[in-house]
């Protein structure tokens, strides 16, 4: 075997010239596109918050823009990270991952961040131009409040109405102390009236106020009254004296004029109303027992405040409904005769049907119920008009009614009852208003601002919907979308509560704020869902060197289509679903 000459030369083939001649991009039959999307929280967040900018925000120490982030969309995001049902942790991708984000403790600490630097100063109110228009609101409730500023923001003049004292509604009148501050409901309601947004108290529709009058001074009319007649429960006894209407109870206590009402109080009803009535009861010194016709995992209460209640010493019974109150003398309630129940078939709600087991009953001694059922609207003040069948029954959008310039939002809506379901209600009534001044129409001002399918709307965007816009508030970002080999597991934080046996002592505040490092860290648990972070993988991982870090439209890249071939390598190592391949059309 002949030996290798140690000096043999090894030849090379060279070229001067650029291979960037060879357009290898013609090869592809599909092209990688930047599209930004929305993330799955802010779809399923019925105020429409952008959730994502704001944990981007606070995870860059940014906490003040990111409190002005949501008040673009809610005028409430202090009361909401203290009393909203915070639907947008279930539609999180993280929960699918390890835990959702605390979206609702960083919406809580980034308000009292902003509280801190500007709760106590002067109001300043914004005189603003020409207006656009003139609208009436009845109601400073959440639904009314929220409509109110949306007009104003929107540069149309804005008188709101309420019948009781202060503005609030059930956020002053039916939410307990401990779960909302009231120094926290007024500054936010300053900061509405910041807005140029005026607030008259103590003025009734059908009393001071009449639909024709407002109408009359008015370009459109909201009525955003609430509920305030509560049900009764239609059975033997409740003429008693010491049996007490749940509202009426919370309203004396933000009153400062109720003390305990009983030694020993029965509450009947098992939503927030009844929670917070039981809570606020044994913060009096009574001792309390709850009774709810149908099992735990049907209460509409939620389920935090159900485990707080619990925790505190309220005495929850299921299964179990009133049947009689018992009279002794004077009429005054002595006890409860009591149905057990059991579940039948699912009714309208969707839930099981409570139905009562036959000859099943007890009695026990109570010198104090509180009944928390729910209430119902007034629908009295529209009879001038019309009847109240046609009324709602020929609602369209859940805000335009049958009566020429007339409008709704939060109750009087229909619905479902919470907090933030009433923001996204005062919203709609005020796009739909705005879309009348402005001789536009409502359905297709709706679907430009329309995030995702679940029905929220982006204010921010009204005005500015481009066609790139339109399609990123309709994609949605779903988990399998996701590259979930870029993050990794992480605990979210301990939501902190007053000890137990302090708490029940007083209306102080129960949950509290987080710290600066536990909201830093629980932001930068967020996936960016549908944002581009440049985060780089496109640019290390293209093959082709055809990704180019350019700013162009807001992203940092720019694909080089001459020469990328469309191997989908971007699109893979994409972790938040911003890059898509598309067909490639060919001439």
């Amino acid at each position: 075997m002949k030996r290798k000459n140690r000096n043999s030369k090894f030849f090379l083939a060279l070229c001067n010239e650029s291979v960037a001649r060879n357009i290898t991009g013609a090869w592809r039959n599909v092209r990688p596109v930047y599209k930004e999307k929305t993330a799955p929280c802010r779809e399923s967040c019925p105020a429409g918050e952008n959730i994502e900018g704001v944990m981007s925000l606070v995870s860059q120490r940014k906490y003040i823009d990111a409190w002005n982030l949501i008040r673009e969309e809610n005028p409430f995001p202090a009361v909401c990270g203290r009393a909203c049902y915070h639907p947008c942790e279930s539609g999180c991708n993280r929960g699918f991952f390890d835990e959702p984000l605390s979206i609702n403790a960083i919406e809580r600490f980034v308000s009292d961040m902003a509280f801190q630097k500007y709760g106590r100063k002067r109001r300043i109110v914004k005189k603003g131009g020409k207006k656009k228009g003139r609208v009436a609101v009845i109601g400073a409730g959440v639904a009314g409040l929220t409509a109110a500023y949306h007009l104003a923001r929107n540069d149309i003049a804005v008188t709101v109405y309420d019948s009781f004292k202060s503005p609030g509604g059930i956020l002053r009148y039916g939410i307990p102390a401990y779960r909302l501050p009231k120094d926290i409901l007024d500054w936010e309601i300053e900061r509405i009236r910041d807005n140029a947004v005026d607030i008259v108290c103590g003025k009734r529709l059908g009393k001071d106020l009449s639909i024709k009058g407002l109408l009359n001074k008015s370009d459109a009319l909201i009525i955003a009254a609430g509920a305030t007649f509560s049900r009764k429960l239609g059975i033997e006894g409740e003429e008693a004296e010491g049996i007490i209407d749940g509202s009426k109870f919370l309203k004396d206590i933000s009153l400062g004029r109720m003390k305990a009402p009983g030694r020993k109080v029965a509450v009947i009803g098992g939503g927030n109303t009844a929670v917070d009535v039981a809570r606020s009861a044994l913060r009096l010194g009574c001792e309390v027992k709850m009774f709810y016709r149908r099992t735990r995992i049907e209460m509409g209460a939620f389920p935090e405040e159900i485990t707080d209640a619990v925790e505190e010493g309220v005495d929850i019974n299921f299964l179990v409904a009133p049947y009689a109150f018992l009279k002794g003398k004077d009429n005054k309630l002595e006890g409860i005769r009591f149905q057990r129940m059991k579940l039948g078939k699912p009714d309208a709600s969707g839930r099981r049907r409570p139905v009562p087991i036959k000859g099943d009953t007890f009695e026990e001694d109570f010198d104090c119920a509180i009944v928390a059922i729910g209430e119902d609207i007034d629908s009295s003040i529209l009879k001038p008009l019309v009847d109240e069948e046609s009324f709602f029954s020929s609602l369209r959008y859940g805000c335009i009614t049958p009566i020429e310039r007339v409008f709704t939002a939060g109750d009087f809506a229909g619905g479902p009852r919470s907090i933030v379901e009433a923001i996204a209600g005062g919203k709609r009534a005020a796009l739909a208003v705005i879309s009348m001044i402005n001789g536009k129409s409502f359905a297709l001002d709706y679907e430009k601002i329309r995030i995702g399918a679940q029905g929220g709307i982006s204010f921010s965007n009204y005005g500015n919907s481009s066609e790139e816009i339109i399609e990123k508030l309709s994609t949605i970002v779903e988990y399998q979308n996701l590259n979930i080999d870029y993050f990794m597991p992480a605990d979210p934080p301990q939501i902190r509560k007053a000890d137990v046996e302090k708490r029940k002592k007083d209306f102080s505040e129960v949950v509290q704020t987080l710290s600066k490092r536990e909201a830093i860290a629980e932001a930068e648990r967020c996936f960016n869902c549908g944002r581009c972070t440049d985060c780089d993988n496109c640019y290390k991982f293209c093959p082709d060197i055809s990704v180019l870090k350019r700013v162009r439209k807001g992203f940092t890249y720019e694909i080089d289509y001459d020469h990328c071939k469309g191997c989908s390598i971007c699109y893979s190592e994409c972790p938040r679903n911003v890059i898509e391949m598309v067909e490639e059309v060919k001439s």
